[in-house]
């Protein structure tokens, strides 16, 4: 399925590799925010887990930190070095033009794209479940 936007004159325009290699770009500064959140949100639990002394907010505690080290050590990681290789095989793809297989590279981006959007909504309904459970301590 190809990358298609609606354009303001009702007709189905596909995107330009300008604005997909833009959008990957995009994708590459969310991850460095979000890494530094995680960051952040690890800070927040050391300096208030021993407000927390209650089994059920002990274990949750555990379970926002481990989530922490997975999204910082697995799941953003995993992104970063696959917008690495796609972007790389862009950059292959172009220099190569006489065999630029364009309909693979949207392909491989629609891919990227999914898998980032849900993180992206993962993410937002982590951060709310953290903020409701560490403002109880603030």
């Amino acid at each position: 399925m190809k990358n298609l936007k609606q354009a303001s004159h009702d007709f189905l325009l596909e995107e330009s590799l300008e604005t997909l290699h833009r959008e990957s770009q995009n994708w590459t500064s969310e991850l460095k925010l979000w890494k530094i959140e995680l960051k952040f949100f690890q800070k927040l639990l050391d300096n208030n887990s021993q407000k927390f002394d209650s089994i059920e907010d002990k274990k949750r505690m555990s379970h926002f930190q481990n989530l922490i080290i997975y999204y910082i050590g697995e799941v953003l990681d995993q992104f970063k070095q696959k917008i690495r290789r796609h972007e790389k095989y862009l950059a292959e793809e172009l220099t190569n033009k006489e065999h630029l297989d364009e309909s693979e590279y949207r392909k491989r981006h629609a891919g990227i794209a999914s898998h980032v959007g849900s993180f992206r909504i993962e993410f937002i309904m982590y951060k709310r479940e953290f903020f409701d459970f560490i403002e109880k301590v603030m």
